[in-house]
């Protein structure tokens, strides 16, 4: 199967509402035993950890992500609003599994965001004397 990745957009993320949990992502050796290291992300070498993110859809259930992010420290977003930056989802399949994984390339507290403000509709013309 090609593994296929999707970038997920800002707006996508307006569901994501609060961290609830981040761990450290601890590496295995080929046994699979955990090996007490952190594992590091392939590109940037920095730390990996997972933030157990809790998201709810209009007219649905609460339910649990979880993102892996690269951090140099933990991220301090514990109860916070993440925003991640280069979210993007991929398919796996492993040993007749198969599952979503969540990556981004950061994250930040949603609150420290600073947004444009909404466009303003002009004011309406002034009704014009016709002159005689």
């Amino acid at each position: 199967m090609a593994k296929e990745t999707w970038l997920i957009s800002d707006a996508e993320q307006e569901s994501f509402r609060i961290v609830t949990d981040i761990d450290p992502i601890l590496d295995r050796d080929d046994r699979g035993d955990v090996t007490g290291e952190q594992k590091r992300d392939r590109g940037s070498k920095l730390p990996l950890w997972e933030l157990t993110v809790s998201i709810r859809e209009p007219g649905a259930k609460s339910e649990q992500i979880r993102v892996r992010v690269p951090s140099a420290s933990e991220p301090a977003l514990l109860d916070k609003r993440p925003h991640f930056i280069g979210l993007r989802s991929r398919l796996w399949t492993f040993n007749g599994r198969a599952g979503l994984s969540l990556t981004a390339d950061e994250v930040m507290d949603a609150a420290s965001i600073k947004r444009p403000p909404a466009p303003r509709t002009p004011p309406a013309p002034a009704p014009q004397e016709n002159a005689a």
